[in-house]
């Protein structure tokens, strides 16, 4: 049974402070650009920048149109990433060779597929960090994010971790992703001449610990599996820097905002209390963290969107950090008590259900249940090691993505945990406090 809706107080004020300070410091001009759009209307023409889309119906027919609006072309995000990484990368391919592609791939990434993966591969890991919380521990939620990601990105790819550093081996893998993906522009433009080569040598050096796995061909792996569709490693590669981008970075920068909102708002107790709130708190989690807060097309021929003309190659920018926020799609706010399973305007029929928070149309994100199942994992280890309390962060600068660069957590009693919620419900000032020790 639902309780009535949260309100909009202090609490969800201090987390919304906190995610609005994540994307200053990761991308300030793209939040600058947000927040614009966002006022002007549904869809906003910008000289040199591209029509910008802040609506879900107008979202819903960019990304579900690829004969209108191809991922390809001038202006695409993917015309630099094809630069760096190949023309076989999945995310920037369209058409009959997109859909082969992803296909061949689809198999490694069922539910049952996957929560198989996260129950063998983070299951010892995340019991170890159930018990160092339980025994008061300060616990880096931001680096225990990374390194669990990173474990689930080497099981697909077949790629051994050394005895003894593992954790360490996948959070220095999380760092070259990172900084791979800082190197290329978000802002759809294509990067210069420098900005290519070095993120050249950073892409040869991130996807070269595939390259064992592609030798041997197990197709129980990625790599095995486009060594048998006769791909040769140069080809592969594209997907395999996808992966691991996008297995890693997406998923380690989610997990840790999520806890943050729970905590900051108070849920944190009430999803202790209630885990048939579980769904609906992955929901809200990943509709607010949005993996991919914007994407961007290129308009095949002239055509015409929300009543406006739009020329062949202009660029369309589809601001999923606004549509998500939008009334109809709950704003700002983070609430366990919304139907979204149901809500069919919140999820992508096309995509088998996929909800808009992993994209519409050909590109919806083909590791959604596998991000899912991984967060759910962890906020169950989490929630069963008893009352949680943040005792610091950072927010990650000039990141890919808006990501805590550290966020220690501890174990708390439930009537302390209930009197700082209480507290910074009653003082304002709390969050001004609260900010200030997360810039220092």
């Amino acid at each position: 049974m639902n309780a009535p809706p949260l309100a909009d107080g202090p609490a969800q004020a201090l987390a919304r402070a906190h995610e609005r300070r994540l994307y200053l410091a990761a991308r300030p001009l793209v939040y600058a650009l947000a927040r614009a759009a966002a006022w002007r209307g549904p869809l906003v023409s910008i000289p040199r920048v591209g029509h910008i889309v802040s609506s879900l119906p107008l979202a819903r027919e960019v990304l579900t149109a690829p004969e209108r609006f191809a991922k390809t072309g001038p202006g695409a995000l993917s015309d630099g990433l094809t630069g760096v990484m190949g023309r076989q990368a999945l995310v920037n391919m369209d058409g009959e060779p997109h859909r082969r592609l992803r296909g061949k791939l689809q198999g490694l990434f069922t539910p049952a597929y996957t929560a198989a993966l996260v129950q063998r591969v983070l299951g010892p890991g995340l019991a170890r960090l159930g018990e160092r919380l339980r025994r008061g521990e300060r616990v880096d939620l931001a680096l225990e994010a990374q390194a669990m990601t990173g474990r689930v990105a080497c099981e697909l790819l077949g790629v051994p971790l050394p005895p003894g550093r593992e954790d360490a081996t996948c959070i220095e893998l999380h760092r070259l992703g990172a900084e791979f993906a800082s190197v290329l522009a978000l802002d759809g433009g294509r990067p210069d001449a420098r900005r290519l080569a070095a993120a050249r040598a950073q892409f040869e050096q991130l996807t070269q610990v595939a390259r064992v796995a592609f030798d041997q061909g197990d197709e129980r792996c990625v790599p095995g599996r486009l060594r048998a569709l006769g791909l040769d490693f140069e080809a592969c590669r594209g997907v395999v820097g996808l992966l691991l981008l996008a297995g890693t970075e997406t998923t380690a920068s989610a997990l840790p905002r999520i806890v943050a909102m729970l905590v900051d708002t108070g849920l944190w107790t009430r999803l202790r209390d209630d885990r048939a709130l579980m769904p609906a708190a992955l929901d809200e989690g990943l509709r607010l963290t949005a993996a991919v807060p914007l994407m961007t097309r290129n308009v095949v021929a002239p055509t015409r969107l929300g009543g406006r003309a739009l020329r062949q190659d202009d660029r369309v920018i589809v601001l999923l950090y606004n549509v998500l926020r939008t009334p109809a799609m709950g704003g700002a706010v983070l609430s366990l008590d919304r139907a979204r399973l149901a809500d069919d305007a919140a999820r992508d029929r096309a995509g088998g259900g996929t909800p808009v928070w992993f994209g519409l149309g050909p590109h919806f994100c083909l590791g959604a249940a596998l991000a899912r199942q991984e967060i759910e994992a962890a906020l169950t280890v989490l929630l069963d090691a008893g009352a949680l309390s943040i005792a610091a962060r950072d927010h990650r600068s000039h990141g890919p993505l808006p990501a805590y660069g550290r966020l220690l957590v501890e174990g708390a009693p439930a009537a302390a945990t209930s009197r700082r919620v209480a507290a910074s419900a009653r003082a304002p000032a709390a969050m001004n406090d609260d900010r200030s020790r997360a810039g220092r």
